[in-house]
């Protein structure tokens, strides 16, 4: 078995429309929404990496604890980072493609998270151990851009700064783009049926674990933002 992973993400109040909405299309709750014009092991291979990974918006992405720390000291870190902080404003977000993914989005900026996010990232570099020349590779520096890539070598992940955008993942790749399309209008119009809303705010930080890679993501804590708003 190997070592676990820690991830800090933000996830939606597990009693609200939102998160109930994201189990049922990822199977994570024993239901599962499915598209008529696919079949259940289309749907299935679809929806495995982001089953795997739980459903959530990245604010430091899965990383190994480095040599010296442990859960106990993280756990600790991020009570009191959480204390500390006020909620942080949520960017209007809805559902479209990504890239090859569809995912709920925003289609501007993502305002006051964006810097909010990085400072996670930093804060909580102490922790992280770093990537491995198997994890570096994975994740194709040759393909990400000079920015990217130096952010990959310094942070272990591409997607901070100036490259973050806040989004919550609701498919894998999909390589064909009319069935991406279909499929995110079909999520679009299942969301509008349940009555999804976003948050207007981030209100709490959330720690997720993977005992190893083949296991789930899940989390393993929540912390309200309680700081003093200015």
């Amino acid at each position: 078995m190997g070592s676990p992973r820690y991830a800090i993400y933000w996830a939606p109040e597990p009693q609200t429309a939102l998160a109930g909405f994201a189990s049922g299309v990822l199977g994570l709750d024993g239901r599962r929404l499915r598209p008529a014009f696919l079949s259940a092991a289309e749907w299935t291979a679809i929806i495995e990496a982001p089953a795997h990974y739980g459903f959530h918006g990245t604010l430091k992405a899965p990383f190994h604890l480095a040599e010296g720390q442990t859960e106990e000291a993280l756990l600790g870190a991020l009570e009191t980072f959480a204390a500390s902080r006020a909620p942080v404003a949520l960017p209007d977000l809805s559902i479209a493609p990504i890239g090859p993914f569809i995912a709920f989005q925003a289609s501007g900026n993502d305002g006051p998270l964006s810097p909010f996010a990085f400072e996670i990232v930093r804060h909580f570099e102490p922790f992280r151990a770093a990537l491995s020349p198997h994890d570096m590779a994975r994740r194709k520096p040759d393909c990400l851009s000079p920015s990217q890539r130096e952010n990959l070598m310094r942070y272990g992940y591409p997607y901070v700064d100036a490259d973050f955008r806040f989004h919550l993942t609701l498919t894998g790749s999909i390589a064909d783009d009319g069935l991406r399309a279909r499929i995110a209008a079909w999520l679009a119009d299942m969301s509008e049926e349940a009555d999804v809303t976003i948050p207007a705010r981030m209100e709490s930080l959330s720690l997720f674990s993977q005992p190893d890679r083949e296991s789930r993501f899940t989390e393993i804590a929540r912390y309200p933002l309680e700081g003093a708003e200015t």
